[in-house]
């Protein structure tokens, strides 16, 4: 669906959209069963996190046209290799959009979450995993708390 947005708002030759449609062809054709297992049976990436990935680098290509920078052609590929070689880091908010999604001032130290080769050669993976999660918890009250003021 992602795909078809892109295609119908920007274009079938734009940059984008020419980029998206290699990375979910590579996807769908070649990478499906890899990237599934790292979904389904070891649950350690979740699709929004793909997605937030490519919506990431759709926002640093739209800020960096913006900002008159020729922006460097969108690399959507790189983030399924991330996921084949263990080297996947979970995806941020930069700090302006983080504002706009917590409705509070981006936190000084934002949390850092286990990547895939810190988490498979961790023996104490499932301890920094729950910290993280209560961590982000934690942060979201808080915005909610702030918002409801």
């Amino acid at each position: 669906m992602y795909g078809n947005l892109l295609s119908t708002v920007l274009g079938q030759q734009h940059v984008l959209t020419v980029a998206y449609r290699s990375f979910w062809n590579l996807l769908a054709q070649e990478l499906c069963g890899d990237i599934q297992q790292f979904i389904d049976q070891k649950k350690t990436i979740k699709p929004a996190h793909i997605l937030r990935n490519v919506q990431l680098v759709c926002y640093t290509w739209f800020l960096q046209k913006k900002n008159c920078i020729q922006p460097p052609l969108p690399d959507f590929i790189s983030i399924l290799y991330n996921i084949n070689l263990h080297t996947y880091v979970l995806p941020n908010l930069p700090p302006v959009l983080y504002k706009l999604v917590y409705l509070s001032p981006f936190p000084t130290t934002q949390p850092q979450l286990p990547s895939l080769a810190s988490s498979s050669a961790s023996g104490s993976s499932a301890n920094s995993v729950v910290s993280g999660i209560t961590l982000l918890t934690t942060l979201t009250d808080n915005s909610r708390k702030k918002a409801l003021k």
